[in-house]
């Protein structure tokens, strides 16, 4: 018993550990690649869409490919539908309410959080055959590209660029984005091995540690870039980051595990999560385009959604384990 509990202390510590790597690495690739970014003179309205929102959903995506290569698809469908459910109510609620509200004029904007939304509702539609096979993940993959393609064609109608980096930082900015993919690969290699091992220890789903634990570990990022991005005025980049990162994850992170290895999971806490998912999706892109902006009120609401997205979850576990027991 004594070597199970010291076991099982370890396993929590190692996989602490590879959070905190994760989230530092994310900060170090987030920063880079906007430098970078910047360096080459792209706008605003495309760092936050594209580079931010992809760089900030590479932790998502190195966990679910190592969660696919180790036959652990409770841990990719986990950590996609937590980290989007954290998106769209915690790291909106805390940016709207740090900025004290966020307004966005753009009418592509509004449009584009609906497009979000439909496509966070997609990978639910092809799960309705209780899992994902190796053509849905091809169908979500083109998604991903087409949603992309879109966006860049909109970028020409945006003119609001970031200062310029200077030519030599380049160099200091590259090193930087090599060493955080290095320390992400290690990290997340590390943290769904841990987690795995905590999971058979304590007896909990894979898929309800993913939810909680994994997916709040990968979704950091975001928080922090987000609210920094709105802070410093930056709102374009705070609200495509979290569009961007929610299409990432729901389309090209699930596609590429997906053809790793189909998914399938415990059906009732997929269903109760991902209508989660979903009701977020659609508060947030109904207060987006009622008035074009966000205000605290509805900053807190979506701080209370994430709360009740908790309590939901862990309800759900108890009645599996009373079912079980009788």
């Amino acid at each position: 018993m004594f070597f199970l509990e010291m076991a099982l202390f370890w396993d929590l510590f190692f996989f602490v550990g590879a959070c905190i790597i994760l989230i530092k690495s994310s900060f170090l690739l987030v920063r880079s690649t906007t430098k970078l970014a910047a360096f080459f003179g792209m706008t605003e309205f495309a760092i936050g869409f594209i580079l931010m929102a992809f760089s900030t959903s590479i932790p998502e995506l190195f966990v679910s490919i190592t969660s696919a290569l180790q036959g652990m698809p409770d841990f990719v469908l986990g950590n996609v539908i937590g980290s989007n459910v954290i998106n769209l109510t915690l790291v909106i609620g805390v940016t709207v309410i740090v900025r004290r509200g966020i307004n966005i004029e753009s009418k592509m904007v509004m449009k584009d959080s609906l497009i979000m939304f439909f496509i966070t509702a997609l990978p639910v539609v092809l799960m309705l055959d209780q899992n994902l096979n190796r053509l849905d993940a091809l169908i979500l993959i083109a998604v991903f590209l087409l949603y992309n393609w879109h966006i860049l064609k909109q970028e020409k109608k945006f003119e609001r660029t970031l200062a310029r980096v200077r030519k030599k930082d380049f160099l200091k900015y590259f090193l930087m984005f090599m060493v955080s993919i290095v320390l992400l690969l290690f990290a997340a290699n590390l943290a769904v091995t841990s987690a795995k091992r905590i999971s058979v220890g304590m007896g909990v789903p894979a898929i309800l540690i993913a939810l909680l634990v994994l997916a709040m570990g990968t979704s950091l990022p975001e928080l922090f870039s987000g609210t920094l991005a709105a802070l410093e005025g930056h709102d374009y980049l705070a609200v495509g980051d979290i569009l961007g990162s929610v299409v990432t994850n729901a389309t090209l992170v699930l596609g590429i595990a997906a053809l790793i290895t189909p998914i399938y999971t415990d059906y009732l806490v997929f269903i109760t999560s991902s209508m989660f998912m979903i009701i977020s999706a659609f508060i947030f892109t109904t207060n987006l385009e009622s008035d074009r902006a966000l205000n605290v009120k509805e900053g807190i609401v979506m701080l209370l959604l994430y709360i009740l997205f908790i309590m939901v979850e862990f309800t759900v576990r108890m009645m599996e384990a009373k079912s079980c027991i009788c």
